[in-house]
């Protein structure tokens, strides 16, 4: 699935449903590499014989959802041959023309918003982990459509799945430098991160708990027990130095200051360290002193009557 090397996947693949040849999931993942392959024959035919090997509704279900998106595609592609259109042609004229990833002129979509789905709190309770598939199309406005889940997780986490990839965003795939829709298969891991460590420091944070704050702070910086996220890292970061914690605090100054290249930044940096110097967090008194001798006298200024107008959250 990372465009890498599809043979040798398609090989894995054919190994896999030759170990276990009643698993369904198995069929469908190969038929969405046969897709990805350009190989759409092969595909309808893969599907077809997992169709005839699904036992539970759940699984014939799962195999008539990517079947009948596949059997669009070549619908749509057939109408515009028979108009004399190649795919390309028919989205270049406005139409619904399909386009796949090849290995010739092809730049695949590439995402540009893709917030991850939210657990359900029954699937929290059941500590239910795993992978959901689900199978779209990216249109040449980059907006989502014909999400199909392919492989489903239940108690919820499906459903929230599709509304979460309904509202992505991402920079339309280009043939020969022109626009084209694309269909993508993606997949969306759901796990609950150490042990339920994270969840509990989640709980604390809807305490106003500014140690747990600064803790998963670091835990997304650093992608411990859970996926590395800059941006949320750097949100629960600064949530907990306004809350006070002078370890954040301190932490704020350091990454607001960075290598000092910037001096547009050192007023902030500046009432950072101070409020953790302020919260006993000695380290920051000696970096304080070296800052305040690189400041001019209007950011020393600007820095104090921030720090006079400073509201602690106790105070608030």
């Amino acid at each position: 699935m990372q465009g890498k090397n599809y043979d040798e996947a398609g090989r894995w693949f054919q190994k896999a449903i030759v170990t276990d040849p009643g698993n369904v999931e198995f069929r469908i993942d190969y038929a969405n590499l046969l897709i990805r392959m350009n190989k759409n024959k092969d595909a309808v035919d893969a599907l077809e014989l997992a169709l005839k090997m699904a036992h539970t509704p759940e699984e014939t279900a799962a195999v008539e959802n990517v079947l009948q998106t596949e059997l669009r595609f070549e619908a749509e592609r057939a109408n515009l041959l028979r108009q004399g259109l190649t795919p390309l042609e028919g989205a270049r004229r406005g139409g619904k023309g399909v386009a796949r990833e090849s290995s010739s002129g092809v730049i695949d979509a590439r995402g540009m918003y893709t917030p991850q789905p939210d657990y359900t709190e029954e699937a929290r309770q059941d500590g239910r982990e795993g992978a959901c598939v689900v199978s779209l199309i990216v249109g040449v406005d980059g907006r989502t459509s014909n999400i199909v889940v392919t492989k489903k997780l239940g108690l919820g986490l499906d459903e929230k799945t599709v509304a979460t990839v309904r509202n992505w965003r991402f920079e339309p795939a280009r043939r020969n430098g022109r626009l084209v829709p694309t269909h993508l298969t993606l997949t969306l891991q759901f796990k609950l991160f150490g042990n339920h460590k994270i969840l509990d420091l989640s709980e604390r944070i809807k305490g106003g708990d500014a140690a747990a704050e600064f803790e998963l702070a670091n835990a997304f910086f650093a992608g411990t027990d859970i996926p590395r996220d800059e941006s949320r890292g750097a949100a629960l970061l600064e949530r907990a130095a306004r809350d006070g914690l002078p370890e954040a605090q301190f932490q704020m100054g350091e990454r607001t200051y960075g290598d000092g290249g910037n001096r547009e930044h050192y007023v902030a940096a500046y009432v950072w360290y101070v409020l953790a110097q302020r919260g006993g967090f000695e380290q920051s008194q000696a970096k304080a002193a070296i800052l305040a001798a690189e400041m001019s006298p209007a950011q020393m200024s600007e820095a104090q009557r921030r720090l006079d107008n400073w509201t602690t959250p106790s105070a608030k």
